[in-house]
């Protein structure tokens, strides 16, 4: 594959068919590019930036693998945001009854919080009291009462990502899956990440073939009034992978024989935006006269 090598997830409607149901290259059909492509709509990327095959460590024959992936989120609507987001990445053996590679390690791995937020909140109660007294049949006597409460606290937010492991399809260990899950400051309505690059550490018994299946569910603003989105539909075919093919080392040089003692924190990125420097220039002329003129 060539390093700029991308596939594009672009949600659809829960209730709405999907796109293009994108099948595996019949004369590569090993890492392909594009696992979902449907341009209808919000639009999600995402990148295959590095995959290496080898062992946990020098000193043991056990298998692994190290996959890099990075997804893009795009609203494509000026005004329109994405609130949260929630990846899931299965892996599978070649076919059913095959073993499956295990989960040993994966970045963001725990709960984070980004871009925190704090606001103070003030609470106002009032409570409206009234009696009625009866004086030996004369009257009724009419008592009212206002309470008033004001309660200050101060409260906080900010945005999350979330990663753990858990069991797809399979039910025993090793895990299997991986699941990312992005949430925006709901209070700064600032939507989430528009980049999330994050590793996976595979642990595999032998050097058989294996696939992967790649599934993304996000919830877009309600005044969009889209609801909540899916893509990466079943019909899609898996990612196959080979362990026979060469590291890709495209953010960095790997040691493949010593994927164990990888630190996944150097892959991981979350980013909100981009902000280009010299972006402004300056574009001068010299007009030049003829002599005498």
């Amino acid at each position: 594959m060539e390093p700029n090598d991308s596939f594009n997830i672009t949600l659809s409607p829960r209730e709405g068919e999907g796109g293009l149901h994108t099948k595996n290259p019949p004369k590569q059909p090993f890492q392909r590019a594009t696992i979902h492509e449907d341009r209808r709509s919000i639009n999600i990327g995402c990148s295959l930036v590095d995959v290496v095959h080898g062992h946990l460590s020098p000193d043991e024959e056990e298998y692994a693998s190290l996959i890099v992936l990075s997804f893009r989120f795009d609203p494509s609507k000026r005004g329109r945001r994405i609130m949260s987001a929630k990846i899931t990445v299965t892996f599978l053996g070649a076919d059913d009854d095959d073993e499956h590679p295990g989960v040993a390690g994966i970045s963001l791995n725990g709960s984070y919080s980004l871009i925190p937020s704090t606001q103070t909140e003030t609470i106002t109660s009032g409570v409206n009291g009234s009696a009625g007294i009866s004086v030996l049949s004369t009257g009724n006597l009419s008592l009212e009462k206002n309470y008033e409460r004001v309660i200050s606290r101060e409260t906080s937010d900010a945005t999350y990502v979330s990663g753990s492991t858990c069991h797809i399809g399979v039910d025993w260990d090793p895990a299997n899956a991986v699941e990312w899950k992005l949430r925006e400051n709901a209070t700064l309505k600032s939507g989430i990440p528009a980049q999330l690059r994050a590793g996976i550490l595979l642990k595999r018994d032998n050097l058989e073939q294996f696939r992967c299946m790649v599934q993304i569910e996000s919830e877009v603003d309600a005044v969009s009034s889209v609801g909540r989105w899916f893509g990466g539909k079943p019909k899609d075919d898996p990612v196959l992978f080979d362990p026979t093919i060469l590291p890709t080392n495209r953010l960095m040089k790997y040691d493949k024989d010593d994927l164990g003692n990888f630190d996944l924190s150097l892959v991981e990125d979350v980013t909100f935006t981009t902000i280009l420097d010299s972006t402004i220039k300056n574009h001068s002329t010299t007009r030049q006269t003829q002599p005498g003129i």
